[in-house]
């Protein structure tokens, strides 16, 4: 389950004790090849966490397809220009909202643009200020991009635009939080077998609210799944009677789209024109009433009793004080097609058990937290160490 601690210890012995032997046991492998490099980023000067590069854009230079790039969490921003994404690689970042010592998220103010060699990519970690992830160019193909646990605070403006390319494949968009008003903008001629799932969607409330904004396109599937739309704030709870105010996007293609499993708190799933949505259990609070869900198992203007929500006056939504979990008796509990939750605690990437209220996006990836050796720790050649080490990660 993702955003579940685990820890683990575990315990080994090896001939020499090297770091670069201990670094190899915690890499990831995303799928990669044996043969994949890992490349460490960071722009702060401190001599306990250095990077081999100060910027993304170097260290995307520096690789070749299917290398692995991790970025530190800093008190500084990186990269003030345009990133251009290539090849396909792995970005880690240390979460929007990490819980480790210093707690600086990997920051990035400017965005990244895609040319077709970019298939395959992987963007997880990261926190996106004012910034539009862009495809490069016209006449290409993109196929197999994940962008998964970043947080996307772009107020009011186009986070992800899918709009300059013939087509799009297997588009994966997972546990990401789109900031104020954030819109996907979806535009290519084609846009086959992509997912949105188990993200967060905000809105003030205070305009026109497109989420997910879909026109002069075709779908094999775009499947929309166990996600939050949340509109309002401390000082505006909630909103009634909008036609188009606080929706969940506006629809022209057509396409074959699921919309399931969904939570749209003081707010409607909105569409017009050509084919509607295939609606499945959904709930919907507040919003606009005039326009409810057609479909099986759908829920209109029920409250789904999340958690506890709206408890800093001061911000949109809190991630640490926030919690967007269900209480006990909530109807959307185990009220999904898939016998999970609604909203984005359950189905296939649930963002985080009842025991932890938070949200890091931080990466599955294990952060060693103690090395112990045992016994003597000089060692002639050919001699054993004996090394425990214990490790925290988010899963």
């Amino acid at each position: 389950m993702l955003y579940n601690i685990s820890r683990s210890k575990i315990s080994f012995k090896m001939k020499k004790l090297s770091a670069k032997l201990i670094l190899s046991l915690f890499t990831i492998s995303a799928g990669l090849s044996a043969r994949a490099t890992t490349r460490t980023v960071n722009n702060t000067t401190l001599p306990v966490n250095p990077g081999q590069y100060s910027t993304v854009g170097a260290a995307i230079g520096a690789s070749s397809a299917g290398d692995t790039i991790i970025v530190a969490g800093s008190a500084s921003p990186y990269d003030y220009s345009a990133i251009t994404l290539d090849r396909p690689l792995v970005l880690l970042g240390a979460g929007y909202n990490p819980q480790g010592a210093n707690r600086y998220a990997t920051k990035t103010l400017q965005g990244f643009q895609f040319t077709c060699g970019a298939s395959g990519s992987t963007i997880m970690g990261f926190e996106f200020d004012n910034l539009v992830f862009t495809i490069a160019g016209g006449g290409t193909t993109y196929n197999n991009i994940t962008f998964a646990r970043n947080y996307f605070n772009y107020n009011n403006n186009i986070a992800l635009n899918f709009t300059n390319s013939d087509s799009c494949n297997n588009i994966n968009i997972i546990n990401n939080i789109f900031g104020n008003r954030s819109t996907i903008d979806i535009n290519p001629p084609w846009f086959n077998h992509s997912f949105i799932y188990n993200n967060v969607f905000l809105s003030d409330g205070s305009n026109t609210t497109a989420f997910i904004f879909i026109y002069n396109s075709s779908y094999s599937t775009l499947i929309v799944d166990h996600n939050l739309f949340l509109c309002g704030s401390n000082s505006i709870p909630l909103l009634t009677g909008f036609a188009l105010n606080n929706s969940f996007g506006f629809i022209e293609p057509t396409f074959v789209c699921l919309l399931s499993n969904n939570i749209f708190y003081n707010c409607t799933p909105y569409y017009f024109d050509f084919t509607a949505p295939l609606c499945y259990n959904n709930i919907s609070y507040a919003g606009d009433i005039v326009h409810t869900m057609t479909g099986s198992g759908n829920l209109n203007n029920t409250d789904p009793m999340l958690a506890s929500i709206f408890n800093n006056p001061t911000l949109l939504f809190d991630f640490n004080s926030d919690n967007i979990g269900l209480k006990s008796g909530s109807p959307a509990i185990n009220a999904g097609s898939d016998g999970t939750n609604m909203g984005p605690t359950g189905g296939l990437y649930p963002v985080y058990n009842t025991n932890l209220n938070y949200l890091t996006g931080e990466p599955p990836v294990p952060e060693v937290t103690q090395i112990t050796v045992t016994g003597s720790t000089t060692v002639t050649p050919g001699g054993t160490v004996n090394v425990t080490v214990k490790a925290i990660k988010i899963n």
